[in-house]
């Protein structure tokens, strides 16, 4: 069976497992990219035909491309999820990437931003505007719900629940749902954007809340280009982005006293090891007062 041939099927595999849809396009990404290093290095695309040796060389020519370690790990784990997918198929008997171990990956501490700087933020968009109401909302919910960005602009106009306070995460990273509290600031600037911006950019097929200036549903790239002015306009470091504000709300609420487990739930993560990073930014913090505070530090 030609590698061509599994995609779909494999797409198909993906999107039965509750994978999301961006998940499902990062490992076409990689299964595309496969083809062509396999095209270019003269190597059979058979699945069964496809080695250890080969799968090797493919990640060793991302990484000398300039990917990261992180992304290089991704591809890997793709790769991974295919050929077991195949394996249990009985497209192939053996699975060539069983013999290629999984690095250590070293989890990076996000970057700390501060609570005066995350109202710097939320003040640039022009609310003057239908678009400068809906940036505004969009990032006073990602700010307090700490909502992943492809969670936020998933979301329809009967996802909130204002009497109660929350949002409804109908399909979320790996596929699970959950129920998120949202402050009453996001919800009354998510009221005010839906009553006098989003009407003015709506069509009649769309019940998304996050709308484009032409009525079709907000892209990431699109959202994130704007975050990143805003934060430029002012004057925040040039690495905030729209997961910054997810970052600030799990450490923000930890510094006011919120239980790991309780994070974990609120941010939607699958284990509590994935919210401990958020402990190394405490400490950074906690460490730096300590420093300039105490008469000995």
């Amino acid at each position: 069976m030609h590698l061509t041939d599994c995609f779909k099927p494999f797409q198909l595999f993906l999107q039965i497992s509750g994978l999301a849809k961006s998940s499902r396009e990062n490992y076409q990404r990689t299964l595309d990219r496969l083809k062509k290093y396999l095209m270019f290095s003269d190597r059979p695309a058979e699945v069964n035909q496809i080695s250890k040796e080969d799968l090797m060389g493919f990640l060793a020519s991302c990484e000398e491309s300039g990917e990261k370690r992180s992304t290089v790990l991704l591809r890997l784990l793709t790769l991974k999820k295919f050929f077991g997918w195949l394996k249990a198929e009985k497209e192939i008997t053996e699975n060539p990437t069983e013999r290629i171990p999984i690095p250590r990956e070293i989890k990076r501490v996000p970057r700390y931003v501060s609570p005066q700087q995350i109202e710097a933020l939320l003040s640039q968009p022009d609310l003057k505007t239908a678009w400068g109401l809906r940036d505004r909302a969009l990032m006073e919910l990602l700010y307090s719900a700490g909502l992943r960005i492809s969670e936020a602009l998933d979301l329809q106009t009967g996802d909130i629940d204002y009497e109660q306070g929350f949002v409804f995460i109908r399909n979320g990273k790996g596929g699970r749902s959950r129920a998120v509290p949202v402050g009453a600031q996001a919800l009354e600037w998510l009221k005010r954007y839906i009553l006098e911006g989003r009407k003015k950019l709506e069509t009649d097929c769309s019940s998304l809340i996050f709308l484009s200036r032409q009525g079709e549903r907000l892209s990431r790239q699109s959202a994130a280009a704007a975050i990143r002015a805003y934060a430029q306009l002012a004057g925040l470091p040039e690495w905030v982005k729209p997961h910054s504000l997810r970052h600030a709300c799990a450490t923000h609420m930890l510094e006011g006293g919120a239980k790991l487990p309780y994070i974990q739930e609120h941010l939607g993560h699958a284990v509590l090891e994935s919210t401990r990073i958020y402990l190394a930014v405490r400490s950074d913090e906690l460490k730096n007062v300590h420093t300039a505070c105490h008469p000995r530090g």
